[in-house]
Protein backbone atom coordinates (compact mmCIF):
# COMPACT_ATOMS: atom_id res chain seq x y z
CA UNK A 1 0.00 0.00 0.00
CA UNK A 2 2.81 2.20 0.65
CA UNK A 3 4.86 1.66 -2.19
CA UNK A 4 1.20 2.13 -4.25
CA UNK A 5 1.03 5.42 -2.34
CA UNK A 6 4.47 6.86 -3.46
CA UNK A 7 4.47 5.35 -7.14
CA UNK A 8 0.93 7.61 -7.02
CA UNK A 9 2.76 11.13 -5.99
CA UNK A 10 5.75 10.21 -8.13
CA UNK A 11 3.19 9.74 -11.18
CA UNK A 12 1.14 13.16 -10.30
CA UNK A 13 4.29 15.33 -8.89
CA UNK A 14 3.53 17.23 -11.45
CA UNK A 15 0.04 17.83 -10.30
CA UNK A 16 0.92 19.08 -6.52
CA UNK A 17 3.61 20.99 -8.32
CA UNK A 18 1.22 23.21 -9.94
CA UNK A 19 -0.91 22.95 -7.11
CA UNK A 20 1.48 24.35 -4.48
CA UNK A 21 3.11 27.07 -6.52
CA UNK A 22 -0.65 29.21 -6.10
CA UNK A 23 -0.94 27.80 -2.78
CA UNK A 24 2.69 29.68 -1.72
CA UNK A 25 2.28 32.73 -3.66
CA UNK A 26 -1.45 33.21 -1.86
CA UNK A 27 -0.18 33.01 1.50
CA UNK A 28 2.78 35.66 1.20
CA UNK A 29 0.26 38.03 -0.08
CA UNK A 30 -2.59 36.78 2.35
CA UNK A 31 -0.12 37.76 5.10
CA UNK A 32 0.82 40.48 3.38
CA UNK A 33 -3.15 41.87 3.03
CA UNK A 34 -4.22 40.04 6.59
CA UNK A 35 -6.65 39.20 7.33
CA UNK A 36 -7.43 39.63 3.34
CA UNK A 37 -9.52 42.17 1.60
CA UNK A 38 -12.65 42.62 2.87
CA UNK A 39 -15.22 43.52 0.52
CA UNK A 40 -18.67 45.33 1.33
CA UNK A 41 -20.66 42.79 -0.02
CA UNK A 42 -18.40 39.94 2.04
CA UNK A 43 -18.76 42.04 5.15
CA UNK A 44 -22.55 41.72 4.42
CA UNK A 45 -23.08 38.22 4.08
CA UNK A 46 -20.54 38.06 7.24
CA UNK A 47 -22.87 39.85 9.12
CA UNK A 48 -26.08 38.00 8.21
CA UNK A 49 -23.86 34.61 9.16
CA UNK A 50 -22.96 36.18 12.88
CA UNK A 51 -26.49 37.25 13.56
CA UNK A 52 -27.98 34.06 12.55
CA UNK A 53 -30.27 35.62 9.58
CA UNK A 54 -29.51 34.70 6.19
CA UNK A 55 -31.28 36.76 3.76
CA UNK A 56 -32.03 36.91 -0.02
CA UNK A 57 -30.04 39.77 -0.89
CA UNK A 58 -26.95 37.63 -2.22
CA UNK A 59 -27.89 34.15 -3.29
CA UNK A 60 -28.60 31.88 -0.21
CA UNK A 61 -26.25 28.91 -0.93
CA UNK A 62 -23.12 31.70 -1.50
CA UNK A 63 -23.83 33.07 2.24
CA UNK A 64 -24.51 29.34 3.58
CA UNK A 65 -21.61 27.62 2.72
CA UNK A 66 -19.92 30.59 4.25
CA UNK A 67 -21.99 30.03 7.05
CA UNK A 68 -20.76 26.28 7.12
CA UNK A 69 -17.12 27.57 6.78
CA UNK A 70 -17.72 29.70 9.86
CA UNK A 71 -18.71 26.38 12.15
CA UNK A 72 -15.27 25.41 11.31
CA UNK A 73 -13.08 28.29 12.15
CA UNK A 74 -15.40 31.57 13.28
CA UNK A 75 -13.20 34.12 11.19
CA UNK A 76 -13.41 35.61 7.43
CA UNK A 77 -9.95 33.99 7.33
CA UNK A 78 -11.83 30.23 6.55
CA UNK A 79 -13.66 31.78 3.52
CA UNK A 80 -10.41 33.41 1.89
CA UNK A 81 -8.32 30.38 2.52
CA UNK A 82 -10.92 28.11 0.90
CA UNK A 83 -11.22 30.07 -2.04
CA UNK A 84 -7.25 30.14 -2.48
CA UNK A 85 -7.21 26.53 -2.34
CA UNK A 86 -10.00 26.38 -4.64
CA UNK A 87 -8.19 27.86 -7.57
CA UNK A 88 -5.16 25.93 -6.72
CA UNK A 89 -6.57 22.72 -7.28
CA UNK A 90 -8.26 24.17 -10.26
CA UNK A 91 -5.45 25.62 -11.74
CA UNK A 92 -3.28 22.45 -10.81
CA UNK A 93 -5.67 20.00 -12.56
CA UNK A 94 -5.82 22.08 -15.99
CA UNK A 95 -2.43 22.51 -16.10
CA UNK A 96 -1.59 18.74 -15.18
CA UNK A 97 -4.01 17.82 -18.12
CA UNK A 98 -1.83 19.69 -20.73
CA UNK A 99 0.10 16.89 -22.09
CA UNK A 100 3.54 18.06 -23.56
CA UNK A 101 7.58 16.95 -22.98
CA UNK A 102 9.08 17.39 -20.01
CA UNK A 103 11.05 20.11 -21.98
CA UNK A 104 7.84 22.11 -21.55
CA UNK A 105 7.00 21.75 -17.60
CA UNK A 106 9.36 24.77 -16.95
CA UNK A 107 7.30 26.88 -19.50
CA UNK A 108 4.18 25.74 -17.19
CA UNK A 109 6.03 26.44 -13.98
CA UNK A 110 7.15 30.00 -15.10
CA UNK A 111 3.87 30.94 -16.01
CA UNK A 112 1.91 29.54 -13.32
CA UNK A 113 4.32 32.05 -11.07
CA UNK A 114 3.97 35.30 -13.35
CA UNK A 115 0.33 34.48 -13.81
CA UNK A 116 -0.11 34.22 -9.80
CA UNK A 117 1.48 37.42 -9.02
CA UNK A 118 -0.40 39.47 -11.81
CA UNK A 119 -1.94 41.99 -9.56
CA UNK A 120 -5.89 41.42 -10.66
CA UNK A 121 -5.26 37.32 -10.02
CA UNK A 122 -3.38 37.81 -6.70
CA UNK A 123 -5.50 40.21 -5.13
CA UNK A 124 -8.96 39.18 -6.01
CA UNK A 125 -7.33 35.17 -4.87
CA UNK A 126 -7.32 37.25 -1.03
CA UNK A 127 -10.46 38.90 -1.31
CA UNK A 128 -13.91 38.07 0.44
CA UNK A 129 -16.31 38.35 -2.69
CA UNK A 130 -18.68 35.75 -3.71
CA UNK A 131 -18.07 36.21 -7.27
CA UNK A 132 -14.28 35.51 -6.90
CA UNK A 133 -15.46 31.53 -5.97
CA UNK A 134 -18.17 31.64 -8.72
CA UNK A 135 -15.43 32.90 -10.94
CA UNK A 136 -13.37 29.98 -9.95
CA UNK A 137 -16.35 27.69 -10.24
CA UNK A 138 -16.89 28.11 -14.12
CA UNK A 139 -13.15 27.74 -15.01
CA UNK A 140 -12.72 24.61 -13.09
CA UNK A 141 -15.46 23.55 -15.51
CA UNK A 142 -13.03 24.70 -17.89
CA UNK A 143 -10.37 22.61 -16.55
CA UNK A 144 -13.04 19.88 -16.37
CA UNK A 145 -13.98 20.25 -20.22
CA UNK A 146 -9.86 20.55 -20.75
CA UNK A 147 -9.17 17.02 -19.48
CA UNK A 148 -12.19 15.44 -22.09
CA UNK A 149 -10.86 17.77 -24.78
CA UNK A 150 -7.53 16.06 -24.38
CA UNK A 151 -8.50 12.33 -24.13
CA UNK A 152 -11.76 11.74 -26.68
CA UNK A 153 -13.91 12.63 -23.72
CA UNK A 154 -13.53 9.53 -21.77
CA UNK A 155 -14.49 10.39 -18.44
CA UNK A 156 -14.45 8.99 -15.09
CA UNK A 157 -17.27 8.55 -13.13
CA UNK A 158 -15.64 11.10 -10.45
CA UNK A 159 -14.94 13.70 -13.67
CA UNK A 160 -19.16 13.73 -13.91
CA UNK A 161 -19.83 13.73 -10.22
CA UNK A 162 -17.08 16.66 -10.20
CA UNK A 163 -19.31 18.13 -13.11
CA UNK A 164 -22.56 18.49 -11.56
CA UNK A 165 -21.07 19.77 -8.16
CA UNK A 166 -19.84 22.32 -10.29
CA UNK A 167 -22.91 23.56 -12.01
CA UNK A 168 -24.30 23.56 -8.67
CA UNK A 169 -22.22 25.79 -7.49
CA UNK A 170 -21.99 28.12 -10.42
CA UNK A 171 -25.91 28.14 -10.77
CA UNK A 172 -26.27 28.83 -6.87
CA UNK A 173 -23.66 31.58 -6.17
CA UNK A 174 -24.55 34.40 -8.62
CA UNK A 175 -28.09 35.07 -10.26
CA UNK A 176 -26.40 35.02 -13.62
CA UNK A 177 -25.36 31.90 -12.61
CA UNK A 178 -28.45 30.11 -13.00
CA UNK A 179 -28.24 31.24 -16.70
CA UNK A 180 -25.04 30.12 -17.58
CA UNK A 181 -25.65 26.45 -15.81
CA UNK A 182 -29.02 26.33 -17.51
CA UNK A 183 -27.79 27.32 -21.42
CA UNK A 184 -24.35 25.14 -20.42
CA UNK A 185 -26.88 21.74 -19.69
CA UNK A 186 -28.54 22.69 -22.97
CA UNK A 187 -25.66 23.08 -25.29
CA UNK A 188 -24.44 20.01 -23.67
CA UNK A 189 -26.97 17.56 -24.60
CA UNK A 190 -27.72 19.12 -28.02
CA UNK A 191 -23.83 18.34 -28.52
CA UNK A 192 -24.15 14.91 -26.97
CA UNK A 193 -27.71 13.91 -29.18
CA UNK A 194 -25.72 15.67 -32.14
CA UNK A 195 -22.53 13.03 -31.78
CA UNK A 196 -24.72 9.42 -30.79
CA UNK A 197 -24.81 8.48 -34.08
CA UNK A 198 -20.71 8.51 -33.97
CA UNK A 199 -20.51 7.58 -30.31
CA UNK A 200 -23.55 5.90 -29.33
CA UNK A 201 -25.69 6.42 -26.35
CA UNK A 202 -22.64 5.46 -23.62
CA UNK A 203 -21.89 9.33 -23.04
CA UNK A 204 -25.87 10.13 -22.90
CA UNK A 205 -26.23 7.53 -20.69
CA UNK A 206 -23.26 8.84 -18.36
CA UNK A 207 -24.69 12.13 -18.35
CA UNK A 208 -27.48 11.43 -16.12
CA UNK A 209 -24.31 11.30 -13.31
CA UNK A 210 -23.96 14.88 -13.64
CA UNK A 211 -27.99 15.60 -13.76
CA UNK A 212 -28.43 13.99 -11.15
CA UNK A 213 -25.87 15.34 -8.67
CA UNK A 214 -27.14 18.74 -9.84
CA UNK A 215 -30.40 18.40 -8.88
CA UNK A 216 -29.74 16.08 -5.87
CA UNK A 217 -28.14 19.34 -4.26
CA UNK A 218 -30.42 21.83 -5.47
CA UNK A 219 -32.99 19.67 -3.99
CA UNK A 220 -31.09 18.96 -0.62
CA UNK A 221 -30.10 22.91 -0.44
CA UNK A 222 -34.00 23.86 -0.20
CA UNK A 223 -33.96 22.42 2.67
CA UNK A 224 -32.15 24.66 5.08
CA UNK A 225 -32.88 27.45 3.04
CA UNK A 226 -36.66 27.18 3.57
CA UNK A 227 -35.96 26.92 7.27
CA UNK A 228 -33.08 30.11 7.13
CA UNK A 229 -34.71 32.44 5.29
CA UNK A 230 -37.95 32.05 7.04
CA UNK A 231 -35.92 33.63 10.42
CA UNK A 232 -35.26 36.72 7.90
CA UNK A 233 -38.54 37.31 6.29
CA UNK A 234 -39.97 37.10 10.11
CA UNK A 235 -37.85 39.43 11.48
CA UNK A 236 -38.48 42.18 8.97
CA UNK A 237 -40.70 45.26 10.42
CA UNK A 238 -44.09 46.32 8.81
CA UNK A 239 -41.98 49.29 7.91
CA UNK A 240 -38.80 47.58 6.11
CA UNK A 241 -41.17 45.60 4.11
CA UNK A 242 -43.02 48.60 2.93
CA UNK A 243 -39.88 50.65 1.76
CA UNK A 244 -37.99 47.17 -0.11
CA UNK A 245 -37.73 47.72 -3.80
CA UNK A 246 -37.16 44.73 -6.38
CA UNK A 247 -34.80 44.38 -8.95
CA UNK A 248 -37.35 45.74 -11.54
CA UNK A 249 -38.24 48.75 -9.70
CA UNK A 250 -34.03 49.14 -9.80
CA UNK A 251 -33.66 48.85 -13.48
CA UNK A 252 -36.84 51.01 -14.39
CA UNK A 253 -35.62 53.80 -11.98
CA UNK A 254 -32.16 53.65 -12.80
CA UNK A 255 -32.92 53.69 -16.82
CA UNK A 256 -35.47 56.70 -16.29
CA UNK A 257 -32.35 58.39 -15.41
CA UNK A 258 -31.39 58.06 -19.29
CA UNK A 259 -35.13 59.02 -20.73
CA UNK A 260 -34.45 62.39 -18.51
CA UNK A 261 -30.90 62.92 -19.11
CA UNK A 262 -32.24 62.51 -23.63
CA UNK A 263 -35.12 64.81 -22.24
CA UNK A 264 -37.79 62.78 -23.57
CA UNK A 265 -39.59 63.85 -20.94
CA UNK A 266 -42.03 67.03 -21.91
CA UNK A 267 -45.08 66.49 -20.29
CA UNK A 268 -45.20 68.78 -17.44
CA UNK A 269 -47.88 65.96 -15.14
CA UNK A 270 -44.97 63.63 -15.63
CA UNK A 271 -42.42 65.58 -14.66
CA UNK A 272 -43.93 66.24 -11.76
CA UNK A 273 -44.79 63.14 -10.59
CA UNK A 274 -41.36 62.19 -11.32
CA UNK A 275 -40.20 64.72 -9.34
CA UNK A 276 -41.81 63.59 -6.58
CA UNK A 277 -39.47 60.31 -6.57
CA UNK A 278 -36.27 62.11 -7.39
CA UNK A 279 -35.96 65.86 -7.54
CA UNK A 280 -35.53 66.16 -12.03
CA UNK A 281 -32.03 67.98 -11.64
CA UNK A 282 -30.92 65.90 -9.38
CA UNK A 283 -31.74 62.71 -11.49
CA UNK A 284 -29.77 64.18 -14.32
CA UNK A 285 -27.15 64.55 -12.25
CA UNK A 286 -26.96 61.43 -10.41
CA UNK A 287 -28.10 59.37 -13.32
CA UNK A 288 -24.79 57.48 -14.26
CA UNK A 289 -25.24 54.32 -17.51
CA UNK A 290 -21.79 52.87 -16.24
CA UNK A 291 -23.55 51.89 -13.04
CA UNK A 292 -26.73 51.43 -10.90
CA UNK A 293 -25.59 52.59 -7.50
CA UNK A 294 -25.67 56.36 -8.15
CA UNK A 295 -29.36 56.47 -8.61
CA UNK A 296 -31.30 53.73 -6.44
CA UNK A 297 -29.13 54.56 -3.26
CA UNK A 298 -29.34 58.07 -3.64
CA UNK A 299 -30.51 59.93 -0.33
CA UNK A 300 -32.88 62.25 -2.48
CA UNK A 301 -35.07 58.93 -3.79
CA UNK A 302 -38.10 58.51 -2.13
CA UNK A 303 -39.21 54.81 -1.85
CA UNK A 304 -42.40 55.71 -0.02
CA UNK A 305 -44.12 57.82 -2.52
CA UNK A 306 -42.20 55.35 -5.39
CA UNK A 307 -44.07 52.28 -4.21
CA UNK A 308 -47.13 53.77 -3.06
CA UNK A 309 -47.20 54.69 -6.97
CA UNK A 310 -45.08 51.79 -8.43
CA UNK A 311 -47.25 50.81 -10.96
CA UNK A 312 -47.80 54.02 -12.72
CA UNK A 313 -44.25 54.69 -12.78
CA UNK A 314 -43.56 51.21 -14.38
CA UNK A 315 -46.28 51.82 -16.85
CA UNK A 316 -45.03 55.22 -17.74
CA UNK A 317 -41.69 53.92 -18.18
CA UNK A 318 -42.46 51.27 -20.72
CA UNK A 319 -44.65 54.14 -22.59
CA UNK A 320 -41.47 55.87 -22.35
CA UNK A 321 -39.30 53.31 -23.32
CA UNK A 322 -41.77 52.33 -26.23
CA UNK A 323 -41.57 55.59 -27.88
CA UNK A 324 -37.75 55.77 -27.23
CA UNK A 325 -35.89 52.84 -27.92
CA UNK A 326 -32.30 54.44 -28.84
CA UNK A 327 -32.21 56.21 -25.48
CA UNK A 328 -32.32 52.36 -23.43
CA UNK A 329 -30.11 51.12 -26.48
CA UNK A 330 -27.56 53.67 -26.38
CA UNK A 331 -27.87 53.41 -22.37
CA UNK A 332 -27.14 49.40 -22.76
CA UNK A 333 -23.94 49.99 -25.35
CA UNK A 334 -22.38 52.05 -22.35
CA UNK A 335 -23.56 50.00 -19.56
CA UNK A 336 -22.35 46.93 -20.58
CA UNK A 337 -19.45 48.60 -21.88
CA UNK A 338 -16.64 46.34 -20.08
CA UNK A 339 -18.51 43.65 -21.71
CA UNK A 340 -17.97 44.40 -25.36
CA UNK A 341 -16.26 47.46 -25.60
CA UNK A 342 -12.02 47.40 -25.26
CA UNK A 343 -11.18 50.92 -24.90
CA UNK A 344 -14.41 52.24 -22.86
CA UNK A 345 -13.63 55.15 -20.83
CA UNK A 346 -14.19 53.53 -17.71
CA UNK A 347 -12.22 50.97 -16.68
CA UNK A 348 -14.79 49.75 -14.01
CA UNK A 349 -14.19 48.94 -10.42
CA UNK A 350 -10.48 47.36 -9.28
CA UNK A 351 -10.74 47.10 -5.18
CA UNK A 352 -7.39 46.62 -3.88
CA UNK A 353 -6.83 48.25 -0.48
CA UNK A 354 -9.01 47.56 2.63
CA UNK A 355 -12.40 49.01 2.71
CA UNK A 356 -12.19 50.56 6.12
CA UNK A 357 -13.19 53.65 4.39
CA UNK A 358 -16.68 52.08 4.04
CA UNK A 359 -16.70 52.83 7.82
CA UNK A 360 -19.23 51.82 10.93
CA UNK A 361 -22.59 53.06 9.08
CA UNK A 362 -22.23 49.68 7.18
CA UNK A 363 -21.35 47.58 10.33
CA UNK A 364 -18.07 47.84 8.47
CA UNK A 365 -14.58 47.50 10.74
CA UNK A 366 -12.16 45.57 8.28
CA UNK A 367 -8.54 47.08 8.79
CA UNK A 368 -5.58 45.30 7.09
CA UNK A 369 -2.76 44.42 9.39
CA UNK A 370 -0.33 43.51 7.40
CA UNK A 371 2.39 40.61 8.52
CA UNK A 372 4.76 40.90 5.48
CA UNK A 373 4.27 45.27 5.34
CA UNK A 374 7.89 45.01 2.80
CA UNK A 375 6.71 42.76 0.59
CA UNK A 376 3.24 44.53 0.90
CA UNK A 377 4.89 47.71 0.10
CA UNK A 378 5.82 46.09 -3.24
CA UNK A 379 3.43 44.72 -4.23
CA UNK A 380 1.26 47.89 -4.09
CA UNK A 381 3.68 49.48 -5.63
CA UNK A 382 3.21 47.03 -8.75
CA UNK A 383 -0.33 47.50 -8.39
CA UNK A 384 -0.51 51.26 -8.54
CA UNK A 385 1.91 51.23 -11.60
CA UNK A 386 -0.65 48.74 -13.60
CA UNK A 387 -3.44 50.81 -13.29
CA UNK A 388 -1.86 54.56 -14.79
CA UNK A 389 -2.76 54.77 -18.35
CA UNK A 390 -2.69 53.32 -20.69
CA UNK A 391 -1.64 50.15 -19.04
CA UNK A 392 -5.21 50.12 -16.67
CA UNK A 393 -6.68 49.56 -20.08
CA UNK A 394 -5.35 45.76 -19.47
CA UNK A 395 -8.20 45.36 -16.66
CA UNK A 396 -10.93 45.85 -19.34
CA UNK A 397 -11.74 42.48 -19.42
CA UNK A 398 -13.26 42.82 -23.10
CA UNK A 399 -9.54 43.13 -24.04
CA UNK A 400 -9.11 39.44 -22.60
CA UNK A 401 -12.69 37.73 -24.14
CA UNK A 402 -11.51 39.13 -27.58
CA UNK A 403 -7.60 37.88 -27.22
CA UNK A 404 -9.21 34.31 -26.14
CA UNK A 405 -11.76 34.27 -28.59
CA UNK A 406 -8.58 35.22 -31.30
CA UNK A 407 -6.13 32.51 -29.73
CA UNK A 408 -8.98 29.88 -29.77
CA UNK A 409 -9.43 30.41 -33.46
CA UNK A 410 -5.75 29.68 -33.90
CA UNK A 411 -6.07 27.11 -31.62
CA UNK A 412 -8.71 25.07 -33.03
CA UNK A 413 -7.10 25.80 -36.70
CA UNK A 414 -3.81 24.60 -36.28
CA UNK A 415 -4.31 22.08 -32.82
CA UNK A 416 -7.54 21.02 -31.18
CA UNK A 417 -10.14 21.31 -34.02
CA UNK A 418 -13.44 22.71 -32.83
CA UNK A 419 -13.77 20.95 -29.83
CA UNK A 420 -11.68 23.70 -28.26
CA UNK A 421 -14.68 26.15 -28.35
CA UNK A 422 -15.70 23.97 -25.51
CA UNK A 423 -13.08 25.31 -23.10
CA UNK A 424 -14.18 28.96 -23.41
CA UNK A 425 -17.67 28.31 -23.51
CA UNK A 426 -18.17 29.10 -19.91
CA UNK A 427 -16.60 32.59 -20.21
CA UNK A 428 -18.73 33.11 -23.28
CA UNK A 429 -21.94 32.17 -21.65
CA UNK A 430 -21.04 34.28 -18.57
CA UNK A 431 -20.78 36.92 -21.07
CA UNK A 432 -24.25 36.28 -22.50
CA UNK A 433 -25.61 35.93 -19.13
CA UNK A 434 -24.46 38.98 -18.29
CA UNK A 435 -26.11 41.50 -21.09
CA UNK A 436 -29.39 42.26 -20.58
CA UNK A 437 -29.04 41.96 -16.52
CA UNK A 438 -25.20 43.82 -15.73
CA UNK A 439 -26.21 46.31 -13.08
CA UNK A 440 -22.74 47.71 -12.29
CA UNK A 441 -19.16 48.27 -13.74
CA UNK A 442 -17.62 46.06 -11.20
CA UNK A 443 -14.59 43.34 -13.27
CA UNK A 444 -15.66 40.86 -10.78
CA UNK A 445 -18.85 40.38 -12.96
CA UNK A 446 -15.78 39.59 -15.87
CA UNK A 447 -13.04 38.36 -13.91
CA UNK A 448 -13.60 34.90 -15.82
CA UNK A 449 -12.29 36.73 -18.96
CA UNK A 450 -8.61 37.23 -17.04
CA UNK A 451 -8.50 33.45 -15.89
CA UNK A 452 -9.42 31.85 -19.20
CA UNK A 453 -7.42 33.95 -21.18
CA UNK A 454 -4.66 32.82 -18.77
CA UNK A 455 -5.42 29.19 -19.87
CA UNK A 456 -6.14 29.73 -23.50
CA UNK A 457 -2.94 31.37 -23.36
CA UNK A 458 -0.80 29.09 -22.23
CA UNK A 459 -2.56 26.67 -24.66
CA UNK A 460 -1.37 28.61 -27.02
CA UNK A 461 2.97 29.37 -26.08
CA UNK A 462 2.87 25.44 -25.39
CA UNK A 463 1.89 24.69 -28.85
CA UNK A 464 3.27 27.43 -30.31
CA UNK A 465 5.46 24.73 -32.69
CA UNK A 466 2.59 23.25 -33.84
CA UNK A 467 1.41 26.71 -34.82
CA UNK A 468 4.24 28.83 -36.72
CA UNK A 469 6.28 25.63 -37.72
CA UNK A 470 5.69 24.44 -41.00
CA UNK A 471 5.75 20.53 -41.92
Amino acid sequence: MKDKTINWIKEHKYLFLYTIIPIIIFTILFLCYYPGIITYDGQNQWNQIQSNLINDAHPFFSTYFMYLLSKIHNTTTIVIIYQMFIFSIMWGIFCYNIKCDKKYELIKIIFTILFCLTPIIGIYSITLWKDILYTYYLFFISAIIYKGINNNFKYNILDYILLGILLFLVYSYRHNGIIVSILFIIIMYIILLVKRKKTGYKYLKKSVVVMFVFISLLTVISIPKSIMLKKYDASLSKEEKEVSTSAIDHYSIWMMGAHITDNNINDSDDLKFLNKIIPIETWKNIYDPYIINSTITSVDFNKKYYLKHKEEFISMFIDYSMKNPSTIAKHYLKSDALLINPISIKQGYVYIFDFSEWGSPYGFEAKINSKIPTIKNMYNNIINYSLVEPLNLLYQPAIWLYLSIILTIVLAKKVYGKKIWLFILPMLLNTISLLPINLAQDLRYVYINFITFGGILLLFIINYKKIFVKK
